[in-house]
């Protein structure tokens, strides 16, 4: 898989979890909104190790 497909593709899901987490705090289902958090960050980490060897 080329390297600049995965940065973009997890880029995107990292907002998307993120817009989902605000989404479903915004609507008061906070084990939802949770769940979410915890995927945007596992995202953004991953997201973090893949660009933290590329300048």
């Amino acid at each position: 898989m080329n390297q600049n497909f995965r940065v973009y593709f997890l880029a995107v899901l990292t907002a998307l979890w993120v817009i989902l987490t605000l989404a479903s705090a915004s609507r008061g289902k906070w084990p939802i909104a949770l769940i979410c958090l915890v995927m945007a960050i596992a995202n953004g980490l991953s997201l973090y190790r893949l660009n933290r060897n590329n300048p």
